[in-house]
């Protein structure tokens, strides 16, 4: 009862407190994104990714939750995708269940990776393709699906067959090398986020281009807001050449909250019920819309 009450007010914060207030600034930028710059169209692609994550993993949250209740035991559904260090493992970690319904059913009886390195780059291609037409028959489905097959496969490929030196590949296995690798990966991730949300492929176009070739127009307060973006990610980098700091972050972002919250003593269980539902009533928008996933 504790595990499923804990997911379920902590899937109301993901989709109502931090979903629906960004939803109005994504739908503004993309409404009709024509002849905005790059800074506005990366910031709601990357606010775009946040809403589109805990709406839809806010949404598992409470089914999950309504199923403990009664006593169903149901497969989770995302694993911190937003920390993967490679596109297949952003695939292992997102959609969990249909990332595997895809795998088993489309990826595996095309053949899979049995039939030698080409054939396994197509076949990545393909099943992605299926799983963009799964969400609707749109080119803008269907090239995000297509993109992140390539995605896959020149990974699959750089992973087999290149090597950057022992001791950079020895780097990239430190925090810091960790931390570069996510946010390389998570540059592509979002940048596929911007073909899912796009409304046509002209906005598609526009939006990519800006994305990709910034045009460095900045107001006043853009650049305050970049120079201290990257003020705080260069002392974040310096500090995790520091163990105990390192240690500290890794120990932050793989510890299993939802466990450590249900755990707790009643009575501190309760605050934390408590927060949340003040949480809520504080911060709740006028409107909230349906769940994203409700469309497909």
């Amino acid at each position: 009862m504790k595990i499923g009450i804990t997911l379920i007010v902590w899937g109301f914060f993901k989709k109502i407190i931090i979903a629906d207030n960004l939803a109005p600034l994504v739908n503004s930028t993309y409404a009709s994104p024509i002849g905005a710059t790059s800074f506005t169209i990366i910031t709601a692609t990357f606010l775009f990714g946040i809403q589109i994550y805990c709406d839809f993993s806010g949404y598992i949250d409470i089914a999950l939750g309504c199923a403990n209740i009664i006593g169903l035991h149901l497969p989770q559904n995302f694993n911190k995708p937003y920390f993967s260090k490679s596109p297949t493992e952003f695939w292992r970690r997102w959609n969990i269940t249909l990332s595997s319904f895809i795998k088993d059913y489309v990826y595996i009886p095309l053949g899979g990776n049995r039939k030698g390195k080409v054939r396994q780059y197509v076949n990545l291609i393909i099943s992605m393709l299926i799983c963009g037409l799964w969400h609707g028959a749109a080119w803008n489905f269907i090239l995000w699906g297509v993109y992140h097959g390539i995605l896959l496969s020149v990974h699959k490929l750089m992973h087999n067959s290149f090597s950057l030196g022992k001791k950079v590949d020895d780097w990239l296995q430190t925090y810091s090398g960790l931390l570069i690798k996510i946010a390389i990966t998570q540059y592509f991730i979002f940048f596929g986020w911007l073909m899912f949300r796009s409304q046509s492929l002209q906005d598609l176009f526009y939006c990519s281009k800006k994305f990709l070739f910034i045009d460095f127009v900045f107001t006043r307060l853009e650049l305050v807001v970049i120079g201290i973006i990257i003020l705080s990610a260069l002392i974040f980098f310096a500090l995790l050449q520091n163990k105990k700091f390192s240690d500290f972050i890794v120990n932050l972002v793989t510890t299993d909250w939802i466990s450590t919250f249900s755990e707790l003593k009643l009575f501190h269980w309760f605050i934390y019920l408590f927060v949340i539902i003040i949480l809520l009533f504080m911060f709740s928008p006028s409107s909230s819309p349906e769940f994203i996933y409700f469309q497909f």
